[in-house]
C-alpha cells in the first residue's frame, strides 16, 4: 500500500468519521479540536509552502505511519455496519485521542512560523467544520442560532460523504478510499457554497483572514489515488 494513500484513507475516514456523528457524539456538543491536521505535511506543495527540510518530512512520515497504522482497526470497526451509541462514541474518542498524539508529535518538528503556517491550512482544509471549534468559534463571533445551522450542515453533508465507507474491507484497507475521497469533495464543496448564508459578511472577513494566503487545490485527503 503506498504511503501517501495510507495517510490520505487515515483523513478521509476520520473526518469523516468526527463530522458524521454531529449531533449524535455522547456527550461532545462541538468540533473536536483539530489545530493541525498532520497528513497534509505528506504533500509536497505544503512542504514547500512551510519550507520542511526532507528530514522534518522524514520524521512526520514516520510518525504518521506509527500512528496511523494503530488507527486503522477504529477506522475499520467504524465502517462496519451501526454500532451502538455507546461502542461508536469510544471509537471516536479513541480516533481523537490518535489524532491529537499525531498532532503533537509533528508539531514539536516544526518552528513556530511553521506551526502557524499549518494552522491556516488545516482550517483551509477543514472548511466549515473548524467553525464549531470553540477557539474558532468565539474568534468569528458565532452566535448559538448559527452554530446550530452549521451543525446540522456539516451533519447533513458528512453523512452523505460517510456513505462512502460501506465498500470498506479490513482485509484492503483502500477498498472504499475512492467512495470517500469523492464524496468527502462534494461535500465540502457543498458546505462551502452554504457557509455565505449564515456568515455575516463580517464574519466570512474574519474567517477567510484565519485561512490566511490560500493553497490552491489543497485537500484534508492529500495524496490521491494516483500518487
Amino acid at each position: 500500500m503506498r504511503l501517501r494513500q495510507l495517510f490520505a484513507f487515515i483523513a478521509a475516514s476520520l473526518v469523516a468519521t468526527v463530522n458524521a456523528q454531529f449531533p449524535g457524539m455522547g456527550q461532545l456538543s462541538h468540533a473536536p479540536d483539530i489545530k493541525y491536521m498532520p497528513t497534509l505535511l505528506m504533500e509536497t506543495p505544503v512542504q514547500r509552502d512551510l519550507g520542511i527540510s526532507p528530514e522534518v518530512a522524514q520524521k512526520a512520515q514516520s510518525i504518521l505511519l506509527e500512528v496511523g497504522m494503530a488507527m486503522m482497526p477504529y477506522i475499520g470497526n467504524s465502517a462496519k455496519g451501526s454500532p451502538s451509541p455507546e461502542k461508536q462514541k469510544q471509537m471516536t474518542h479513541a480516533l481523537m485521542h490518535a489524532l491529537d498524539e499525531m498532532q503533537t508529535r509533528t508539531a514539536a518538528l516544526l518552528t513556530p512560523p511553521q506551526r502557524v503556517r499549518l494552522h491556516q491550512l488545516t482550517l483551509q482544509a477543514e472548511g466549515p467544520t473548524a467553525l464549531l471549534q470553540p477557539a474558532n468559534a468565539s474568534a468569528v463571533g458565532l452566535t448559538p442560532p448559527q452554530k446550530t445551522r452549521l451543525s446540522q450542515m456539516i451533519t447533513a453533508s458528512s453523512t452523505q460523504a460517510m456513505s462512502g465507507m460501506k465498500n470498506f474491507d479490513k482485509s484492503n484497507p483502500m477498498s472504499g478510499f475512492g467512495d470517500v475521497m469523492k464524496r468527502q469533495k462534494e461535500a465540502q464543496a457543498a458546505m462551502n457554497s452554504q457557509l455565505p448564508h449564515i456568515l455575516t459578511p463580517s464574519q466570512m472577513r474574519k474567517w477567510n483572514q484565519m485561512q490566511g494566503r490560500k493553497l490552491p487545490n489543497l485537500s484534508m485527503m492529500p495524496g490521491g489515488l494516483g500518487m
